[in-house]
């Protein structure tokens, strides 16, 4: 459904290789983008010099995406990338079927253009910051499963610590009440004590 060819001077796709595909994934899904696209990642040294240079266009007749990456943050490129699928969308329910001419003003001046691109604009980053904390969630998600599986990892450690020392230890301190023991087998391998490391 979609083919990224990534021409940039820092390899950004490359970097970004997972991030970039789950969101053309989720975006094609909330777009209902039903034609192919193709993307290229690309660099324009003097396009990135310039303050009001192109950050990305959508070519209608070819169904490409031109992403300018030099010196742009991964999540500016994507939020770019949404906003152009907007248009491939618009695309493929036909709205750019009629002539319309996209020079220098169209949005000013074309009444049909200027409320695409407010579409566009709109749910470019509507749906990109849904992306972005959607995937923010699930990484915190990721990190509590890990942490509660360190933790019992850790219970297990001291578990298994504590069971090593048999009964027969206990003759090293006759006058040990075994409740005081136990306290003491808790300081002595408590996860940090037990973690500790010993050159």
């Amino acid at each position: 459904m979609f083919k990224i060819i990534d021409k940039s001077k820092k390899h950004l796709y490359d970097e970004y290789r997972d991030l970039v595909d789950n969101f053309m994934h989720y975006a094609i899904k909330r777009l209902k983008i039903a034609k192919p696209i193709r993307i290229y990642f690309t660099s324009d040294l003097k396009n990135a010099k310039n303050p009001l240079g192109k950050t990305a266009y959508y070519d209608d007749q070819n169904h490409i995406i031109i992403l300018f990456t030099d010196d742009r943050h991964i999540k500016d490129i994507l939020r770019s990338l949404s906003h152009e699928l907007v248009h491939h969308a618009q695309a493929c329910r036909g709205e750019f079927d009629n002539p319309h001419d996209t020079s220098l003003g169209y949005a000013q001046r074309d009444p049909h253009l200027r409320q695409m691109e407010k579409e566009a604009y709109l749910k470019g980053n509507i749906y990109f910051r849904d992306f972005e904390d959607k995937e923010k969630q699930k990484t915190k998600n990721i990190e509590r499963r890990i942490f509660f599986m360190i933790k019992i990892l850790r219970l297990e450690v001291v578990k298994n610590c504590a069971n090593k020392i048999n009964t027969a230890q206990l003759k090293v301190i006759p006058r040990c009440r075994p409740q005081q023991f136990q306290y003491r087998l808790h300081l002595l391998f408590s996860s940090e004590n037990c973690f500790r490391h010993r050159d």
